[in-house]
């Protein structure tokens, strides 16, 4: 199964009543005030990009902002943007861990002990939630590093 980001984009003029009805279908939500675009983001788990779209299908059509949609107070989803950790990483500037492995395709533990060896970009902030690089530089080192499978081979010891 593999971790996806869904969001959704409507565009109207809500009231605060309207999106406290809608923190219940959305664990994050941004509304601006001067433009009246709604953005909703939500997870999902699903084993390939079909399913995936088809729950991030089912989720925009939820309930609660369905019924402003019939109400007319939003018009969309105008944008619906599903994607996994691989190509959320290539949107952000900055990369967590989460982001930063997905990219060289390798888990967070492995990202961990490669953040530890010469070579290995320095991060460029780091923060009370972790560490962020720059993606370009992580892409630079993904094209110098060997991605052999299985472990390196030991070097021989010196004489």
């Amino acid at each position: 199964m593999t971790d996806w980001t869904v969001e959704a984009e409507y565009v109207g003029q809500l009231t605060d009543d309207d999106l406290e009805a809608l923190t219940a279908d959305a664990p994050r939500i941004y509304y601006n005030t001067d433009t009246g675009t709604l953005q909703l983001t939500a997870d999902l788990t699903a084993k390939d990009f079909g399913p995936a779209l088809a729950a991030a299908r089912r989720w925009a059509e939820q309930a609660s902002v369905a019924q402003l949609v019939r109400d007319g107070k939003l018009q969309g989803p105008i944008r619906l943007t599903v994607e996994n950790a691989l190509g959320r990483s290539y949107r952000l500037p900055l990369l967590g861990a989460k982001e930063t492995a997905a990219r060289l395709g390798i888990t967070t533990s492995r990202l961990r002990e490669l953040a530890a060896t010469p070579g290995f970009p320095a991060p460029k902030v780091e923060l009370a939630g972790g560490k962020a690089w720059s993606g370009v530089d992580i892409d630079a080192y993904a094209s110098t590093r060997p991605t052999g499978p299985g472990r390196p081979r030991k070097s021989a010891a010196p004489e």
